[in-house]
């Protein structure tokens, strides 16, 4: 009959060596991404699915004791079959409590789903619905090239208020890192960036194009205003600006919509050159409005 001692160890040097391994692979996967690209475009999906593999493993392992726990200390035919739905019940809180973890460590928060007693069950299932659309969303992305670490992009969606504008730093499983022109880090779900929303490339052949609606009020003349917006910006250089255009889009109601698009050699500065337009703007439309005295 073995100890209970023993059988505790084992479901300790289990869990031991789980979270090792886990550990052992990130690594080997992060020194083998910077020799191999195809494993950095698919680093982070082996990873989670080693993860989730090594927690369902481990799950088994551990049932597997318990149940040759049981097994040992009941040695009546009739117990051990009236015994058999605990073990069934103990098995089933083990794999819950597996997934549970292998999801946390691939970046899924369902402490309000367990925190949510009978209603847990449907939120978790909710949950791993949307675990599913946003790995395959992940994939599909990766896979294409069409999202990549280091990709400068416009991000158009319903799901924020503006356009989002910076750099991609991470393509994860379940979700994507950008950091904004304003230094901001934000994480995009995957499923919203491929199926809610559209995004545009702005680093062209090393330069970066960037186009900015500027609006003004439409009580003065848009040519006068776009003329002296021309020559304040024709006699001044704005850092890291290469070149740019300007074009009067719309008039909308009161208001005047002019399009400059802006060529740079440094995306860092772009905040910085999109204050400076503004002002243009705003010297321009009160120097029409309300012109000096002579």
């Amino acid at each position: 009959m073995p100890s209970l001692a023993r059988e505790v160890s084992k479901i300790i040097v289990y869990a031991v060596i789980a979270v090792a391994l886990v550990y052992v692979i990130d690594f080997v996967l992060a020194e083998l991404s910077a020799e191999i690209p195809v494993i950095h475009t698919y680093h982070v999906y082996i990873r989670d699915a080693t993860v989730i593999a090594i927690a369902l493993i481990v799950a088994y392992l551990v049932s597997s004791v318990i149940n040759k726990g049981i097994s040992s200390y009941t040695s009546k035919r009739n117990v051990r079959r009236s015994l058999r739905g605990i073990h069934i019940f103990i098995r089933t809180i083990i794999f819950v409590i597996a997934l549970i973890w292998a999801l946390s460590a691939i970046g899924v928060n369902i402490s309000a789903a367990i925190l949510g007693g009978s209603i847990g069950g449907i939120v978790v299932g909710f949950a791993l619905q949307t675990v599913l659309e946003n790995l395959l969303s992940g994939v599909m992305a990766s896979s294409s090239g069409v999202i990549v670490p280091g990709q400068y992009m416009i991000l158009y969606s319903w799901l924020f208020e503006g356009p989002i504008v910076g750099q991609v730093l991470e393509v994860r499983t379940l979700w994507s890192t950008l950091k904004t022109i304003y230094g901001n880090i934000i994480s995009v779900p995957n499923s919203a960036l491929i199926g809610s929303a559209t995004f545009t490339d702005i680093n062209v052949g090393g330069e970066f194009i960037y186009q900015l609606q500027v609006t003004v009020n439409g009580d003065v003349n848009s040519e006068t205003v776009l003329e002296k917006v021309n020559q304040e910006l024709s006699a001044r250089k704005i850092n890291s600006l290469s070149s740019l255009q300007i074009y009067f889009s719309s008039k909308n109601g009161g208001n005047n919509t002019f399009t400059v698009e802006l060529h740079m050699t440094d995306f860092s500065s772009l905040p910085g050159v999109i204050s400076e337009i503004n002002r243009v703007f705003e010297r321009a439309y009160w120097e029409v409005k309300a012109p000096p005295k002579q």
